[in-house]
Order: structure tokens, then sequence, then C-alpha cells
């Protein structure tokens, strides 16, 4: 497919018909969906046949699916969402933070990263942070207590997790 039809973050989904592929491309996978079952079978062909001519490897192929769990999203006919693992590893550890409140900001800096990796699907999800991005500056190296606006904003975030999937039926909007 053209740059057209290919998801970049920060840009609308592309518009494409039902003879059409969009491609999801990212470091060294590839998703190709379409509405037709053999549409990006044939995209995903032509990609492969393009790599292995300049005698790259290619990862195992998996056949044509409706569903589709990958990266810690799961794809599925209208839509996206984080997977239930992905969600659930993110809760328990907010809830191990909960118990036992003292971490580097570089240790945090991890968390809020694939909190945000989840919350990008669900872009408004992302204001609930402000005092993280404060500690994590201020405690970069050093083990601290962390502070109680953090936990909330924490506690925030564990609690919309399940918001974190997007449909890709509703319109866009600028």
């Amino acid at each position: 497919p053209g740059f057209n039809n290919i998801l970049f973050d920060f840009c609308p989904p592309p518009c494409f018909n039902q003879h059409e592929v969009a491609s999801i491309i990212y470091v060294d996978n590839g998703i190709y969906m379409g509405c037709q079952a053999s549409t990006p079978d044939e995209t995903r062909k032509a990609a492969q046949a393009a790599l292995e001519k300049y005698h790259l490897p290619v990862h195992e192929v998996q056949p044509n699916q409706s569903e589709l769990d990958t990266l810690g999203l799961h794809f599925h006919s209208h839509g996206c969402s984080s997977t239930r693992s992905r969600r659930w590893k993110l809760i328990k550890a907010i809830h191990h933070i909960m118990a036992s409140p003292r971490m580097t900001g570089e240790d945090l800096e991890t968390l809020v990263g694939h909190l945000t990796f989840c919350f990008v699907l669900r872009r408004p999800l992302l204001c609930v942070f402000q005092s993280v991005y404060t500690y994590m500056r201020r405690f970069y190296k050093s083990h601290r207590r962390v502070w109680c606006s953090v936990l909330r904003e924490l506690r925030f975030a564990r609690a919309l997790l399940s918001f974190t999937a997007v449909d890709f039926r509703i319109p866009w909007s600028p």
C-alpha cells in the first residue's frame, strides 16, 4: 500500500474502500487489514517478496484472522484495544506501587511509558498525568517515597485502563 494507507501516530486513520488495505508497521512487524480476506494477504505477500529480494529476514507468517493480538493490542473488525493481559500487568504494577510507594523517577517513567502506550488509543486519558512528570524529573535517579498526588494519578490511571480502546467506525475529528 501507499503511504495514504498506513496508520501513523498523530494522523487520522486512512479511509479505504473494500478493495484497499490498511497497514501498521512497527519496527519489524507488519499488520495488514482489509475488508476482503484475500486483499491483505496479497499485500503482505508483496511486502514479504520485496524484503526477501534484499535478503532481509521475515518473521513467521500468521494466517488471515478476523481478530489479532499483537504488540499488546487487540485488533478486531471494528476497532482496537489494549489486551487484557497488558491491562492486568499494569494494574498489578500500580497495586505494587500503592503497597510499597518508594521508587525512582526512572522506574516511574517505565510504568508511565507503558500506560501512555495504552492511553494513546484514547488520547483524552493522558490528561490524568501531571505530578508523575514532575516526580520523574525531580527524582530520576533517587529512590524516594512517591508523592500522594502521584499515587492519586496512578489510581486514576488504573481505573481508566478499561477505556483504552478505539472504535474505527467513529469519524475522526481534528
